[in-house]
């Protein structure tokens, strides 16, 4: 779940992952191509962000809510940060584990800036 003006002017886009179960650690994926790659985290979701991690591991509330906000004026990339320019589509995904060994996404969202 995504949140927040994905314009450049406020620069205050934020996801927001809930209901994760037991406060597991996360990882952001952020990218500007979608993709459809099923088992590609070796879990039984689908990636749907080609981008790759964007951000550190993040740890879960006890509630089982986490939440990482993305800089559209530096947004990184493989090859280093980039700047958001308006019409830019981005999408989210977050990668965590469940109470099993398997790995888990999020549902993708998408935003485009303003």
């Amino acid at each position: 779940v995504g949140s927040g003006c994905p314009t450049l002017l406020r620069n205050d886009l934020v996801l927001r992952g809930t209901a994760l179960p037991g406060a597991p650690f996360a990882l952001p994926f952020l990218g500007p191509p979608a993709t459809f790659l099923p088992g590609a985290i070796g879990g039984i979701d689908t990636l749907c962000v080609e981008g790759g991690v964007r951000g550190a591991i993040l740890q879960a509330s006890s509630t089982g809510t986490v939440e990482v906000a993305f800089d559209l004026d530096a947004i990184p990339t493989p090859l280093g940060p980039v700047m958001g320019a308006r019409g830019d589509t981005w999408f989210v995904q977050l990668v965590h584990r469940d109470a099993g060994p398997a790995l888990r996404a999020t549902n993708a969202g998408e935003s485009t800036v303003q």
